[in-house]
């Protein structure tokens, strides 16, 4: 009912931007240099479930860390940070990606759509600018789950990555409420 209605699509936008990182056929074993403006970023991140909420172990200046790595931190605990850094690797900038999310949804003739971040978290003064169909999110979903990689990561229920020199791990534990016991 109203597929075509555009709407507010929060933490599913992050399944098309692994979608949109795959498709650019960059190596899971990619190395990435966290930066400090990396850091900021709100919401989950990679050891906090939310801006205020850390338990684990946080991304920090200078450790490197594999694209594979990111896309785990992204489709499995949701981590906004490990969303925005993919987004900066692949094409130099949060904004330049975005704007290749918006173009490449016209290019899958996607209608009422409107990517405003790679991650899904919106200022609220965007929420309501930001919105993509239910039939288009459904569309992307169908093209992102014909990655195997993709597949695997929506189906882990957790798993610890590390840096690239193995001296920093961070447990990631599932966002998917279906994976519990």
């Amino acid at each position: 009912q109203n597929a075509d209605n555009p709407r507010a699509i929060a933490s599913l936008t992050k399944l098309y931007t692994a979608y949109l990182v795959r498709r650019a056929g960059i190596s899971l074993d990619a190395v990435v240099t966290i930066r400090e403006g990396d850091l900021n970023i709100a919401g989950s991140r990679i050891g906090c479930k939310d801006s205020y909420q850390c338990n684990g172990q946080r991304l920090i200046t200078g450790e490197q860390i594999t694209v594979g790595n990111l896309l785990r931190a992204t489709l499995i605990s949701s981590a906004n940070d490990a969303t925005h850094i993919l987004a900066r690797y692949v094409a130099g900038s949060v904004g330049e990606f975005v704007q290749l999310m918006n173009d490449s949804a016209k290019e899958m003739k996607l209608d009422n759509i409107n990517f405003c971040t790679p991650s899904g978290l919106e200022p609220s003064e965007y929420y309501q600018k930001c919105a993509v169909s239910a039939a288009s999110i459904a569309s992307i979903a169908i093209s992102a789950l014909e990655d195997e990689f993709i597949w695997e990561l929506l189906r882990t229920k957790e798993v610890i990555i590390k840096s690239v020199d193995g001296t920093i791990t961070h447990k990631l534990e599932s966002t998917n409420r279906f994976l519990e016991d």
